[in-house]
């Protein structure tokens, strides 16, 4: 009973290491490394909480005061018990990216515009949404009448082909023809156009003609 408490105490305290956030976007993208370009890992939807590095938001409390470290004094070997390796990670401050992890406990990057973090404190007032979320591929509602069919109404197209042997009769000209040849003609015409709105018994059409002969 008490190893199963001890199991209990040690996994919260190891979640709580990590910032948590919140998917705000339809579908955000977990990358393989902090490029837009690199492997997609997993899809995240809106609502999802995610775990963040907790040296995203780490601030060094001696930062501001030239703190000098001692030569007697050695730092411990920080191994970070949320990603589970002893390389120091180290968040660039301008960075689009934030360090997370997948379902699958795999190291992976997220977008911080898809993410609201829960600091449970003011700094979450200083987080501003997208104003637009361009994950969001779904077609605002109502839909269109017959979608996905879209039928245009008002247009008219003619198709002509022809061929044959002219007939007609050579000019009665002064002297005799010598030589009269009469060749097979080929011809096509195309007519496409658009019912006018002033014309509302759709009588009315504007368009383009044109033909080969």
């Amino acid at each position: 009973m008490r190893k199963c408490a001890f199991f209990l105490l040690f996994f919260y305290a190891s979640r709580a290491l990590a910032l948590t956030g919140q998917i705000t976007v339809l579908e955000a993208p977990l990358f393989l490394k902090p490029d837009e370009k690199s492997k997609i890992l997993q899809y995240m939807r809106r609502g999802d909480s995610v775990y963040i590095h907790k040296q995203e938001i780490f601030k060094d409390k001696f930062e501001e005061e030239n703190f000098l470290q001692s030569n007697n004094i050695e730092p411990d070997l920080n191994q970070d018990s949320f990603i589970g390796d002893k390389d120091l990670y180290f968040p660039d401050s301008e960075s689009l990216f934030l360090k997370t992890l997948t379902t699958d406990k795999q190291e992976a990057y997220v977008l911080k515009e898809h993410v609201f973090l829960i600091y449970k404190d003011k700094r979450e007032l200083s987080q501003k949404p997208l104003e637009y979320d361009h994950t969001d591929y779904r077609i605002n509602e109502p839909l269109p009448k017959d979608y996905p069919f879209i039928t245009d109404q008002g247009y008219r197209g003619i198709t002509q082909f022809s061929f044959g042997i002219p007939n007609f009769s050579a000019y009665n000209y002064t002297e005799k023809v010598i030589d009269t040849e009469y060749n097979l003609l080929k011809e096509i015409n195309f007519i496409w156009s658009k019912a006018e709105e002033v014309d509302f018994r759709k009588r009315f059409f504007f368009g383009l003609m044109t033909g080969i002969h």
